[in-house]
């Protein structure tokens, strides 16, 4: 099942919820919306309060949080027969990639498409005009200090996040914006995030067990190399081959048992360190025959 979760990042006043209603009705005959706009949740632990409390504020994204995380759970559990993708839209104005990443890591958790969308304006008027006809406004030295501290490039390097920024003025057609992002939401980039730190680890452990295996393969083909020599010089002998096939399979099971160290040390360097002590078991037993 497709799930995609959308960030609506921008200040106070740019347009974001205009946005994300006119993206919501668009979508809905296409897609399974859900939207979580932050603002609807802060008012309706405000009441009747206009002054901003901090405390809000990190409540309300806490909560968000939790409510998305269990809607993504509920998604993948579920299975539909119409086909209809699912996209979730998160109107806010994550102004520090920081408060962006959580959503990354969560899109990498549960292996789903991501998208963020910056609504960004070079005049600060046009946010600051919109807030003053808000019921709950926020002040303007917020805003303006919002600005100064808003971190607008990408907040990620995994390569499967579709990142879009777009330039809000007066004339800007919100209409036009929403069929941009659909346009986005329908191509085909939009592929489910994996965790690359936990992909490398996978990959590096993958290379690790081939390394093991080819490092076995390969001090035994070393050995059986090793063999034929001291066969053509006559130092050992049809005669003793029982012997030196035993000395072959235990250095060879040594090996085995002690390749966790392939980690720090080179193939070709195991591989010596493992034929030497096969030539020293030879030697010994070619000595003690010797002497009989």
């Amino acid at each position: 099942m497709s799930i995609t979760l959308m960030l609506l990042c921008g200040l106070p006043g740019v347009g974001k919820s205009t946005l994300s209603q006119i993206l919501k009705e668009q979508l809905s005959s296409t897609h399974r919306t859900s939207l979580f706009s932050y603002d609807f949740f802060e008012d309706l632990k405000y009441e009747n309060q206009n002054t901003f409390l901090p405390e809000i504020w990190r409540e309300t994204r806490t909560e968000i949080e939790l409510k998305v995380k269990e809607l993504i759970i509920s998604l993948k559990k579920k299975s539909h027969n119409d086909g209809k993708p699912n996209i979730i839209i998160l109107d806010d104005n994550f102004y520090y990639k920081s408060m962006r990443q959580t959503f990354v890591q969560l899109c990498q958790t549960y292996q789903i498409g991501h998208i963020q969308i910056i609504l960004r304006t070079i005049d600060i008027n046009i946010c600051l005009e919109r807030n003053r006809n808000r019921d709950r406004k926020v002040e303007d030295n917020v805003i303006i200090e919002m600005n100064s501290k808003f971190e607008y490039d990408n907040c990620s390097s995994n390569p499967n996040i579709i990142f879009k920024e777009f330039e809000i003025n007066y004339n800007t057609k919100l209409e036009n914006v929403a069929e941009e992002i659909i346009s986005l939401l329908n191509s085909e980039k939009v592929k489910p995030l994996i965790d690359l730190e936990k992909e490398r680890l996978l990959l590096r452990e993958e290379s690790i067990k081939i390394n093991k295996e080819s490092f076995i393969q390969n001090l035994d083909q070393s050995i059986r190399k090793k063999i034929k020599e001291l066969m053509e010089k006559q130092i050992i002998t049809s005669n003793n081959m029982k012997q030196i096939s035993n000395i072959k399979k235990d250095i060879l099971k040594q090996a085995k048992n002690n390749n966790n160290n392939l980690t720090t040390l080179s193939i070709e360097a195991f591989i010596n360190h493992y034929l030497m002590l096969f030539l020293q078991e030879v030697k010994i037993l070619t000595l003690s025959e010797t002497m009989i």
